[in-house]
């Protein structure tokens, strides 16, 4: 191979040097093919006049093309089978000034002088010669791999003659050329070479600066080198032209780095739908191989052809020559399209014209677009053309010679259907859309796909561009959008007229969509835009798709896919959806033989699975969003204690050890949690949480917290405990036969009387005062001006008339009855009042409010006015505050009521009685038979006096009112083989524990033996006892039961008896 040494000029050595960097920069080039390999066959033959002179010997056919209307510009090719420099000479061994003897053929026999032997690394040598005798010069340059390509421009008045050589010496080919085939040039002359000179003015910015390593697509093959900071190039043909010096020093081109990563991006741009990359980087140039690569110098040294704006020679990019391309039209709005101009050249491609133009060869363009060959300074879209214009001089297909001879199109990066379409979801959750991709050919289609729960889309697609200082916006793609349906129909298209970018904003049902992002015309280029032909390159499409992806779910409770927990407890489950499902559910889809799963909330993202039996079980969550699904499913082991982990993590074991009735409003509960030690040793937490049921739990962290009841029903109360993956639960029925009730309510029966004088003193307030001559009416009492009292005060208790501007007091007396005071637990005064009041309970007072001290009289005034809006709320006192005040039965409320004058114009006393009671079964009983209020009740109490205490009358259900007769639940007392019968009450009340004792030696004390138990309507449960349902007769189950390996035995008799356990208050034992 051949080396050459670019060098860079002297100053820039310095500059390196001052950031301590020393660095050799080298050009190598591999073997290419041969250039007439790389020129296409023309498709019609011309005749043309040669110049070789009169008498010459050639064919004189030429070869153009009418279809791309290229004139001639290659002739046939001469094979010279004679070495070109005679034996006794070497080309390779001559120094400057030699003269050498050069033959290529008849009428192409000169006399040259070395101007310049260079030899490169590789074995690459090139000579250059200029030729005596004539105006003429000679350029040859030997390859690494011993082949030859050179040319010969001889001048004949202004007008050059171009031959072009290569093969091997003693055996070359050899042919005339137009100049228009060989440099960047519109004519035969060497006024017509060079592109026109841009009339954008530059200053340079000054010392240039620090040059950025840019690529546009790191690790292509094929390499463009855009050299900012100065060359010195020698032993190229551009050397070897008349009149220029051994060595062309390029001065660097001046930019400061926005202008050079303007330059750069435009001209990356233009390069996107191929496989090259664009660089600023000469490392990466010098690796790259020689057929592959070319540099563009962007100077203002216009030494290589002085009066030009840029120049290069064509097919130079691919047929192994070393020189590079020059750009001297430095302005923002030309640099960039002069170095992609030239870079075209080298690739293959020539003059893209107009022939309406005063100068048809170069297009200038139509105000908004112009063509790459042409000369389209300062225009916003500016593309590779097919000529495919009004008045166009040329009809080459750019895009196919670069594919074909220099560079491959990229590949396509996505699909161009439905079927190979790209999905636009990305990580689970995301909505936003970020994709960079390249339209790479005209009939390059990207198509994306994406599902979505439904929602809105905003989505936008945006051609790269560059903003050039003081020219704009520059690219080369206009973007058509447009969105289709599964069933392939069109729903949205965008293409706007006043943008080169497009966008889509619409609202989307359920379903699966593709977007389609192509490139686009945008109007004529006969007018003022431009074909779809160039309309390619990079974009970025941005937006957001709401419920993208369309139904994403994850389990996040389980942290895990496959768990085990202990049996008895459950396991919380919780995921989540993405996307608006309509509907979600959990159900069990794989259980052992027996096994149920139920969820307290199937229909819902979070819910707590409980497992009938131990095995393995399948859940399924589903969420669905018609008519889309998606599901998720998780493993789970139930395993007993003695069963080895089935999966790798045991969830937390947890039990609830409750006290399952309660006889208070409040009590405690017991909770133990232990774990596997997986993942992580330290000991689970506690989370009690209420299921159903108005039970509160202030601590809900506490292993033993108290629990409070708001009222008498079930309450499902749950242990948690979670080990950072697997959360359990235990969970307990647990109730409070706590009830609250209005003992004296707002319409209760009351006696008043307005007091003349002090004769009745307290007696008034006591139990056995006869109250029957005074007024009676339900309760409030009291009056007002503006009916803001009304709500209270009842019919017949308006005391208006009798009291306003005649007394300051009135005496109240209100009867309330208690049941047994061992089921009341709180008691509580509630009273709406102005001005002022004392209470009393049986004659003891208990509550005083703005009142005067001391001893009461009959005409006691307030001790102030209180506002009419203040007795709104109810002043509450607590009752049970004052111990032996109550009695069982019959009580007496009675209230000393003051205004603040007898002129006042409101008063009010309004009281209520709220008792919280312990309304046990055993204290519903004696409700239900009218004995609730009688103190002599007890459980222990006859009733009816026919030997069944009230509990047993209530562990039979049977009447307590009424002697029963002979009602005997134990059918056989005695037994001589272990049998019994017992018969109960099917709903047996949960107050009240059954027992079974047996003795064997007499019925003495100390030889009765419990050996099987019932709680309530629960089963029987004993060792050694066999239990089964005899029969139901009405509300009766009959019991059989049998204590296993117990033969008959006659002479061993076994006596058995029957026994009851009240809980609660005024618990109490009883055999029968």
């Amino acid at each position: 191979m051949i080396v050459t040494f670019l060098k860079k000029n002297p100053y820039i050595k310095l500059a390196c040097v001052a950031l301590g960097i020393f660095a050799v920069s080298a050009l190598i080039y591999k073997m290419s093919p041969s250039s007439e390999q790389a020129i296409a066959e023309p498709s019609k033959h011309d005749s043309a006049a040669c110049n070789h002179g009169v008498g010459c010997t050639h064919n004189h056919q030429s070869f153009g093309d009418s279809q791309t209307k290229n004139p001639a510009t290659q002739y046939p090719a001469v094979r010279l089978q004679n070495p070109v420099v005679s034996a006794s000479q070497s080309i390779y061994q001559s120094k400057p000034g030699d003269r050498l003897k050069l033959n290529f053929g008849e009428g192409l026999v000169f006399e040259g002088q070395v101007k310049v032997n260079k030899a490169f690394p590789e074995n690459r040598q090139s000579v250059s010669m200029r030729l005596l005798g004539r105006r003429g010069s000679v350029y040859w340059l030997e390859k690494a791999d011993g082949s030859v390509m050179g040319n010969i421009i001889l001048t004949e008045g202004e007008k050059n003659i171009i031959y072009r050589y290569s093969g091997r010496e003693g055996d070359l080919v050899i042919r005339q050329i137009s100049q228009q085939a060989y440099v960047c040039s519109s004519g035969e002359t060497d006024d017509n070479i060079g592109m026109p000179v841009s009339d954008a003015p530059f200053t340079p910015a000054g010392e240039s600066a620090i040059i950025p390593l840019l690529n546009s697509l790191p690790g292509a093959e094929a390499v463009v080198y855009i050299d900012f900071d100065g060359e010195e190039v020698s032993g190229t043909r551009w050397n070897a032209l008349e009149g220029r010096p051994p060595t062309i020093n390029a001065e660097p081109a001046g930019f400061d780095e926005q202008q050079i990563r303007e330059v750069w991006e435009e001209v990356a741009e233009d390069m996107r739908p191929f496989q090259i990359n664009v660089t600023t980087d000469r490392a990466v140039f010098d690796a790259a191989p020689q057929n592959k690569k070319m540099m563009c110098i962007v100077t203002p040294t216009s030494t290589a052809f002085p009066g030009t704006g840029g120049v290069a020679y064509l097919n130079s990019f691919y047929d192994g020559s070393i020189d590079p391309c020059w750009c001297f039209n430095l302005g923002r709005g030309s640099a960039a399209q002069t170095v992609s101009h030239e870079i075209g050249h080298t690739f293959g491609l020539r003059h893209d014209g107009l022939t309406s133009q005063n100068d048809p060869e170069y297009h200038r363009g139509n105000g908004t677009w112009g063509p790459i060959m042409g000369a389209p300074f300062g225009l916003s879209v500016v593309t590779w053309s097919d000529g495919n214009y009004e008045g166009n001089t040329n009809t080459e297909d750019d895009l196919e010679i670069i594919n074909t001879r220099s560079a491959a199109f990229r590949d396509d990066q996505y699909g161009d259907t439905a079927a190979d379409a790209f999905d636009l979801a990305g990580d689970t959750g995301q909505e936003a859309v970020g994709i960079v991709g390249v339209v790479e050919t005209p009939q390059d289609i990207d198509v994306f796909s994406f599902t979505t729960s439904g929602g809105s889309v905003k989505l936008s697609a945006d051609p790269e561009g560059v903003d050039v200082s003081n020219v704009g916006f520059v690219t080369n793609m206009n973007i058509r959008l447009q969105l289709y349906n599964e069933a392939g129909d069109l729903i949205a298209e965008d293409d706007p007229d006043n943008s080169y970018a497009a966008s889509i904003d619409t609202e989307l049902e359920t379903g699966n969509y593709t977007l389609h992002v192509e490139g686009a015309n945008s109007g004529s280029p006969d007018v003022s835009g431009f074909s779809d032909y160039g309309s390619i390159g990079q974009y970025g499409l941005t937006g957001d798709v709401e419920g993208l992806g369309g139904l994403i779910v994850e389990i996040n409770q389980p942290q895990l896919e496959e768990v085990s927990i202990a049996a008895g407890n459950g396991l919380v489950v919780a995921a989540s959806v993405i996307g608006g499902a309509d509907s979600v559910m959990w159900r069990a889809v794989g259980a052992p033989s027996g096994g149920v799963v139920t969820f307290d909330d199937a229909n819902s993202k979070s819910a707590r699975a409980s497992f009938s039996a131990p095995g393995l079980y399948t859940l399924r969550f589903r969420a669905s969003l018609d008519p889309i699904f998606t599901d998720k499913e998780l493993k789970v082991s139930v395993e007993t204690a003695s069963q080895a982990r089935v999966y790798a993590n045991r969830g937390p074991v947890v039990s609830i050890e409750p006290a399952d009735l309660y006889f208070s409003r409040e009590g405690l509960i017991t909770g133990r949690v232990s774990d596997d030690g997986v993942p992580s040793t330290g000991q689970p937490a506690y989370e009690w949480k209420v299921i159903s049921g108005t039970l509160e739990v202030p601590n809900i962290r506490a292993q033993r917290p108290n629990i409070v009841f708001n009222d008498n029903q079930p309450s499902l109360i749950s242990l948690e405990s979670s080990d950072g993956l697997i959360r359990t639960f235990a969970q307990a029925k647990v109730q409070s036969f706590y009830q609250q009730r209005t003992i004296v309510d707002q319409r209760a029966t009351g006696h008043w009387f307005i007091p003349k004088n002090n004769d009745l003193g307290l007696d008034w307030t006591l139990p056995a005062f006869d109250d029957s001559s005074w007024n009676q009416g339900p309760t409030g009492f009291g009056y007002d001006q503006d009916s803001r009292y009304s709500a209270f005060i009842g019919n017949g208790t308006d005391l208006e008339s009798s009291m306003k501007g005649q007394s300051s007091s009135a005496y109240l007396r209100i009867p309330f009855s208690l049941p047994q005071l061992d089921y009341v637990q709180g008691l509580d005064l509630l009273v709406n009042y102005n001005d002022a009041f004392v209470a009393y309970i049986n004659g003891v007072k208990v509550a005083s409010r703005n009142a005067p001290g001391g001893a009461l009289s009959w005409q006691s005034k307030a001790s102030s006015a209180r506002s009419r809006e203040v007795a709104l709320f109810a002043a509450d006192i607590d009752l049970m505050d004052v111990p032996g005040i109550l009695n069982t039965g019959e009580n007496i409320l009675a209230i000393h009521g003051m205004n603040n004058a007898a002129e006042d114009g409101d008063f009010l006393v309004n009281p209520v009685i709220q008792a919280d009671l312990i309304a046990s079964p055993f204290f519903a009983f004696l409700e239900r038979y009218g004995l609730a209020l009688d103190p002599n009740e007890l459980p222990a109490g006859d009733h009816d006096e026919d030997n069944n205490i009230n509990l047993v009358e209530h562990a039979l259900d049977t009447d307590p009112t009424a002697a029963n007769g002979d009602f005997y639940p134990l059918e056989a007392g005695s037994s001589s083989n272990g049998s019994i019968k017992i018969t109960l009450p099917i709903d047996a009340p949960e107050d009240v524990d059954y027992r079974i004792e047996r003795a064997r030696e007499g019925v003495e004390a100390q030889n009765w033996e419990v050996i099987a138990t019932k709680r309530g309507p629960g089963a029987w449960t004993g060792n050694s006892i066999f239990t089964y349902i005899d029969k139901k007769v009405g509300g009766n189950v009959t019991y059989s039961l049998r204590e296993l390996n117990t033969a008959p035995d006659p002479s061993n008799l076994r006596l058995y008896r029957l026994g009851y356990s009240l809980r609660g208050p005024g618990g109490n034992t009883a055999p029968n």
